[in-house]
């Protein structure tokens, strides 16, 4: 009984104060929420990136940082059976919620603050997206082990990794390196000499924001990688 109000009276409540006065990042069409505000960079991401994930002929996804879960509910669509990782809570309960009313049994969340020593309790799938996360963990671990964390994520890559990252745009105390001669070249160098024997193709700018901005303030563009096995 107690399952039931919490199901049908106690999260729908909490699922309307979650959402308003609108998501931040990403959209959820499939429950009527076809609105965000930065919902056109994850349109243009997932034109991207979608050709990629149906080429590669991948069977499972995971999502690191996934936010409301666009992303694993567009792969879970596609037929793939997706894992969303996120440390927000709010964002979690959103996405749980959306699971729920989607009824899409083959999508996973993961509650969880992926660390240096935590990394390893990733899962290993075939497509792996990590969008805009490399920059943090930069930030919070420094580069050494950022660059370790990455090499343990492309490690439980099975065919294509979408990488992008926080570029020139950052604040100093990001603690990024200088992506000199430019963002673009460094960073293939990087992914390449990071990944090892992995074809490196950029896939476009996409559009971003600086920290404290939006989509229509402070906008930036930032490269959007496949890493390909």
């Amino acid at each position: 009984m107690k399952q039931q109000i919490q199901r049908t009276v106690i999260d729908p409540l909490q699922f309307q104060f979650d959402v308003f006065p609108g998501l931040r990042y990403q959209p959820l069409p499939w429950i009527g929420i076809h609105e965000a505000n930065r919902g056109s960079g994850t349109a243009q991401r997932w034109a991207a990136m979608r050709p990629l994930i149906a080429a590669s002929h991948s069977r499972t996804a995971l999502d690191i940082g996934c936010n409301v879960g666009f992303f694993c509910f567009a792969m879970a669509e596609m037929g793939l059976a997706a894992v969303g990782v996120e440390a927000a809570a709010k964002e979690l309960r959103i996405a749980a919620f959306a699971r729920r009313k989607m009824r899409a049994n083959n999508i996973g969340l993961l509650s969880l603050e992926v660390t240096p020593e935590s990394v390893a309790l990733l899962p290993s799938c075939d497509t792996v997206l990590f969008l805009s996360v490399w920059h943090h963990w930069v930030r919070t671990f420094g580069f050494d082990a950022a660059t370790v964390m990455l090499r343990d994520v492309w490690a439980r890559t099975g065919r294509v990794m979408f990488f992008e990252t926080g570029e020139n745009e950052m604040p100093a105390d990001y603690r990024l390196p200088a992506m000199t001669p430019t963002p673009r070249e460094w960073l293939e160098t990087y992914l390449q000499r990071t990944c090892g024997a992995a074809r490196v193709e950029c896939l476009g700018q996409m559009k971003a924001f600086a920290p404290g901005g939006s989509e229509t303030l402070a906008v930036v563009e930032r490269h959007l990688f496949a890493v390909v096995r």
